[in-house]
């Protein structure tokens, strides 16, 4: 019986935490909607690369400053603090993705397609260090800064 009570106390303790935790403060709501609205009037066919689409949302948050600082002030952020302002803007594009807004997921698949296509390609320049062998035959170059990049030799 007192495993059930607990079990039943520690379920309505999770739940209630998982319900406060979904809703949203007005600030935060207004703020998610514009930002949604402004990027939704943005071209998505007229944006074809990471710059291009990182200018769209900066300049829809831009267009949101005063939201922006009253959510920072709702949160006890000093917005001088930059790591957490990130850690708000993290907040607001998680919610813009909870709130399915469409616009915001493109342009986020867009910035993340840029990254994948930059890290493809590229030359490096350096030193060998070593070869080491593992699972495969790993080359490590080091560059005129002493930083370790390591390589898998394919052939």
């Amino acid at each position: 019986m007192k495993k059930f009570l607990l079990l039943s106390f520690f379920s309505c303790f999770l739940f209630s935490f998982a319900n406060a935790q979904a809703t949203l403060s007005a600030t935060e709501k207004k703020l998610s909607d514009n930002l949604c609205a402004c990027l939704s009037k943005v071209d998505l066919e007229q944006i074809t690369d990471k710059p291009s689409a990182e200018k769209a949302v900066v300049d829809c948050f831009s267009q949101q400053l005063s939201l922006m600082v009253q959510y920072a002030e709702e949160k006890n952020v000093e917005i001088s603090d930059q790591a957490a302002m990130k850690k708000v803007g993290e907040e607001v594009a998680k919610n813009l993705f909870k709130d399915n807004c469409q616009s915001f997921i493109a342009l986020s698949v867009k910035m993340a397609k840029a990254n994948e296509a930059g890290s493809l390609a590229g030359t490096t320049e350096g030193t060998l260090k070593r070869i080491d062998t593992k699972d495969f035959n790993y080359f490590i170059l080091t560059d005129d800064k002493n930083n370790e990049k390591s390589f898998i030799w394919l052939r």
